[in-house]
C-alpha cells in the first residue's frame, strides 16, 4: 500500500474513492468489502484486509442511510426502553440483546420511552419512520391495546419484551415462579402461607390488559399451589401499586400481629417492608416467619431473601433470537417465549418454628 498520509486535505471527509486509491483496488471491490449488505464475491482475505486497513487509516465510515436505500438494510435495530423496571434487569437484558444482535452483523440503538402511558401518536421518531431493520419494545407495563394495534400496522418487524402478547413477545414465566416458591414453602411444612401484593386495584379491579401480567400470574401461581395442597389461600392486597413501603407495612402489621398469623409470606416482588414489620413485632426471619418471593431481581442475590429472580440475561438473549427470526421472515409471527426464573435459595425459608 502506498505510504500516503491519513485523512484528507482541508478537512474533507474521505470518500470510497479515496479508500480505493489507497488500497489500490476497484470501486466495486471496496464497496463489496465495506458494505455488509452487498453481494459478496471472491475477494481474497488479503485484499479485504487491505481495504479495511485503508478505510480505517482514512477514517472512512460507510453511509448507513445510503446503504439502507441500496441494500434494504440499515444494519441497526432499536431497543425502546420504558420506565418502571428495576435498574439491574433492564441493563442486563439490553447488554445480552446487544451481544446477540452484534454477532449477526447488527448494532443496537437505545431509545428511551417516556414514563406513563405510551401514546400511539407519539412513538419515538426512529420507530415511526422505520429508521432501523427492527425493534424491541421493553416496557415496565403491559402494552396498551391501541398502541399494539398501531405498531402492528407498521412494516418494521418488532417484538415486545416484558409485555405478554398473543405472539412476538418474550416474557418471564411468573406463574411458574410463584408456583415453585409456594411449593417450596409447602415442602418445608408450612400450611399458613399468605400472599402480599399492595397492587390490589390493578390485579382485581382492573382485569384489562393494562395490568402487567406478572402481578396476575404470580398470584395465579400462588393460588394454584395452595389449591394443590388443599389449603385456603390468604391474600393481603390493597391500594395502588405506586404506593411505597410505608403503605405495604400498613397492610402487613395486622396480618403479622394476628393470633393466626401465617408462618410464611410470599411477597409479589422486592423491595418489601416485611423484614422491618417483622422486626417491629419481635418476629425473627426465618425462625418465626419464612419469606420468599417469585419477583426478585438478580441484583437481589446479594441479599438473604429466598425466591426466584427474573432472568433478564436470558430474556435479552431470547429477545435477540426472536427478533432475528422476525427479520428473517417478517410475515411470520414468533410464538411467545416464556423464560424461566433463576433460583436463589437465600436464607429466609425454614421449617415452621425452627431457626
Amino acid at each position: 500500500m502506498p505510504d500516503l498520509p491519513a485523512g484528507q486535505p482541508g478537512g474533507r471527509p474521505p470518500t470510497l474513492r479515496d479508500v480505493c486509491k489507497l488500497a489500490e483496488v476497484s470501486l466495486g471491490t471496496a464497496s463489496r468489502v465495506l458494505n455488509p449488505v452487498a453481494t459478496r464475491d471472491n475477494t481474497s482475505p488479503e485484499t479485504a484486509a487491505r481495504v479495511r486497513a485503508a478505510a480505517e487509516r482514512l477514517g472512512y465510515r460507510v453511509n448507513a442511510a445510503a446503504r439502507g436505500i441500496r441494500g434494504g438494510s440499515m444494519g441497526a435495530v432499536l431497543w425502546l426502553q420504558g420506565g418502571g423496571l428495576r435498574p439491574y434487569g433492564r441493563w442486563a437484558g439490553l447488554q445480552r440483546f446487544s451481544t446477540g444482535l452484534e454477532a449477526s452483523g447488527q448494532h443496537v440503538v437505545f431509545c428511551p420511552l417516556p414514563d406513563g402511558a405510551l401514546d400511539p401518536e407519539h412513538l419515538p421518531k426512529p420507530f415511526r419512520q422505520s429508521l432501523a431493520d427492527g425493534a424491541v419494545l421493553c416496557l415496565g407495563y403491559d402494552l396498551a391495546p391501541e398502541v399494539e394495534e398501531r405498531i402492528r400496522r407498521l412494516r418494521l418487524p418488532w417484538i415486545a419484551v416484558n409485555s405478554r402478547l398473543a405472539s412476538d413477545c418474550v416474557v418471564a414465566d411468573d406463574e411458574g415462579a410463584a408456583l415453585a416458591v409456594t411449593r417450596r414453602l409447602l415442602a418445608h411444612g408450612h400450611r399458613r402461607i399468605a400472599y402480599v401484593d399492595h397492587g390490589h386495584d390493578l390485579v382485581v379491579a382492573r382485569p384489562d390488559r393494562r395490568v402487567h401480567h406478572s402481578r396476575r400470574e404470580r398470584l395465579a401461581g400462588y393460588r394454584r399451589a395452595m389449591a394443590e395442597a388443599g389449603l385456603p389461600a390468604r391474600e393481603v392486597m390493597g391500594g395502588d401499586y405506586r404506593l411505597g413501603l410505608a403503605d405495604e407495612a400498613a397492610l402487613l402489621r395486622p396480618l403479622l400481629a394476628a393470633a393466626d398469623r401465617p408462618s410464611a409470606v410470599v411477597t409479589q416482588s422486592l423491595p418489601s417492608a416485611l423484614g422491618a414489620v417483622a422486626a417491629e413485632l419481635g418476629l425473627r426471619i426465618p425462625a418465626d416467619l419464612s419469606h420468599a418471593s417469585p419477583g426478585l431481581d438478580t441484583s437481589d442475590f446479594e441479599g438473604p431473601v429466598s425466591g426466584l429472580a427474573v432472568d433478564w440475561d436470558e430474556i435479552g438473549a431470547a429477545a435477540a433470537r426472536a427478533l432475528l427470526a422476525r427479520l428473517a421472515d417478517p410475515a411470520t409471527a414468533v410464538a411467545p417465549v416464556l423464560v424461566p426464573h433463576r433460583d436463589h435459595p437465600g436464607a429466609t425459608i425454614a421449617a415452621p418454628g425452627q431457626p
